[in-house]
């Protein structure tokens, strides 16, 4: 492996655990049988009344673009996985955290927030693609 191709594993792997604690912490809320009036099966007309919601929404997804844009570099770089990929193992993350949620108070998981975060890893993906010919040194001194 190349250092760059290093760079873009080391990134995404920083960044999956970000959101691993993200979505799991604080450990505390852990009660160990599930919680189903907590579980938003479907989006209500309340829900879309407060500014939570759309707060909610826009995170959901940014946490998630640079999920699927360091997956997919990583991938483009070594050629050894398709970068679409990305978006599935999103999905079974965000699905694995979302389940987790079911058994935890003060946790409130929704089918809508794994949409949400499967669609910020297509962001990234796409982004990751349309950008692959820019290197990681590119990268860097554009900031």
């Amino acid at each position: 492996m190349t250092s760059h191709t290093i760079i873009w594993y080391r990134l995404w792997l920083l960044w999956a655990t970000v959101t691993l604690l993200t979505g799991t912490l604080p450990l505390s809320n852990f009660v160990g049988h599930p919680d189903w009036n907590n579980l938003h099966w479907f989006i209500t007309t309340d829900d879309v009344r407060y500014r939570r919601f759309f707060l909610d929404l826009a995170l959901n997804i940014g946490l998630y673009i640079p999920w699927g844009f360091l997956y997919a570099r990583h991938a483009l770089i070594t050629g050894l996985r398709n970068p679409s990929q990305g978006i599935l193992f999103a999905l079974l993350f965000s699905g694995t955290i979302e389940f987790y949620q079911i058994f935890c108070v003060n946790r409130f998981p929704s089918l809508l927030d794994i949409a949400n975060n499967t669609g910020g890893a297509i962001i990234g993906v796409v982004a990751a693609k349309r950008f692959a010919h820019v290197s990681f040194s590119r990268f860097i001194r554009a900031r």
